[in-house]
């Protein structure tokens, strides 16, 4: 069974995430700290992440930057999640190496 990896700061969300994926036969883990998303990576050995991007303290694009610095996005993808319509925050995310 593939874990994936949801960091997201909102628990009700990524409770519902994390059901949806169990049900898909996939092993959520969930993290609603971003300061501690590399040493969970590195715990959990995630296939995928999926990642907010607007979290407390460190953002979604700090942790995706962290992230490429060690890791190809063929060697782990990263998808970001985001409620926010706007086209910089896509753009800058892509540039930065998440997978969609």
């Amino acid at each position: 069974m593939q874990k994936i990896l949801i960091i997201d700061d909102d628990p009700a969300g990524s409770k519902v995430f994390g059901m949806l994926l169990e049900r898909n036969g996939f092993l959520p883990v969930i993290l609603n700290d971003s300061t501690i998303a590399q040493e969970t990576i590195e715990k959990e050995c995630p296939a995928l992440v999926l990642l907010d991007l607007n979290m407390p303290v460190v953002s979604g694009k700090a942790v995706l930057e962290t992230l490429r610095n060690k890791l190809t996005s063929l060697e782990l993808p990263v998808v970001m999640l985001t409620a926010v319509d706007d086209s910089r925050d896509i753009t800058d995310c892509l540039r930065l190496g998440a997978n969609d």
